[in-house]
């Protein structure tokens, strides 16, 4: 007899029957997969907050804070239009606000005069 044959011999009549050693399903959970909700459309374009930053920023000087206050929009959003307006030249921005929460030192944006 062949090792083969001897293996098939005790496989078949000298083991004992598959049991499970936990106390689990004896096969796979075929769960259905929950539904990803689609995000939302964006209420406005990409550069409607550039405009909106424009249009607070002609009425005066202001800081991130007090211009993301008057656009109802998030500061951090804001601060990083300003910080991306300022570096494509479409605002000036000077360091002489003291913020009123921390105490430092923070930007003050303004728009740049057009020369033509």
């Amino acid at each position: 007899m062949t090792a083969v044959q001897h293996m098939v011999d005790y496989l078949l009549h000298h083991h004992k029957p598959w049991t499970p050693d936990r106390q689990i399903a004896n096969g796979p959970t075929f769960k259905i997969a929950p539904i990803t909700p689609q995000p939302l459309p964006r209420p406005q374009p990409r550069d409607a907050i550039k405009g909106r930053i424009l249009t607070q920023l002609q009425k005066g000087p202001a800081t991130g804070a007090e211009v993301a206050d008057a656009i109802r929009y998030a500061h951090h959003s804001v601060n990083a239009k300003l910080s991306r307006m300022y570096i494509d030249g479409h605002v000036r921005r000077t360091k002489n606000s003291i913020s009123a929460q921390t105490g430092r030192t923070v930007f003050v944006y303004s728009l740049k005069e057009l020369r033509g």
